[in-house]
């Protein structure tokens, strides 16, 4: 493979990545971007074009979901890579995939406030009210008792039409800030 043993420089990312969009293969792609986008010595920027890529050209959701729940740790504390890795989630059809991407992320990233916004408004793009609910719910004890983000949780929040999965998600809010 040899994304595994490409030198870690911008020229070689770009030419990797420019490579890499000609696969027309989801699991290939897949496995193409996986080392550049969990790989801490590759640029930031070369991880953020790597996940801009998935989320345009992947239409494996399981693809793309995995991809990203791979490159949840390496995302760390940028709010660069939180808003490429968001905006390939927003991509993902399936409401499953894209709570399990965004699950990943809050997991297994050091966020930002900034960051946590933005997996929140990431979150209003899911249709189905107990998968929001569910990423909610998880997420609520872990997000920072930050204004912005509450108030960007509360906006996801009111995206939930079904009074059982608002109140259990708005719950989990009222018991994280105890």
């Amino acid at each position: 493979h040899v994304g595994a043993r490409m030198p870690d420089t911008a020229d070689a990312g770009t030419a990797y990545l420019d490579l890499a969009a000609t696969i027309s293969s989801d699991f290939d792609m897949r496995l193409a971007l996986q080392p550049l986008v969990t790989r801490a010595t590759v640029a930031d920027e070369a991880v953020a074009r790597a996940l801009e890529l998935a989320g345009s050209e992947l239409s494996s959701d399981f693809d793309l979901r995995t991809l990203l729940a791979e490159a949840a740790p390496r995302v760390g504390a940028s709010d660069e890579l939180a808003r490429a890795y968001t905006a390939a989630a927003g991509s993902i059809s399936s409401d499953f995939d894209q709570r399990e991407a965004l699950t990943a992320l809050a997991n297994d990233a050091s966020l930002s406030p900034a960051s946590w916004r933005m997996l929140l408004q990431a979150a209003q793009s899911i249709s189905s009210d107990f998968d929001a609910a569910t990423l909610l719910t998880t997420v609520a004890a872990q997000m920072p008792q930050n204004d912005a983000v509450v108030e960007a949780y509360r906006e996801a929040l009111d995206t939930i039409n079904n009074e059982f999965d608002r109140v259990r998600a708005a719950g989990a809010l009222e018991n994280a800030h105890r």
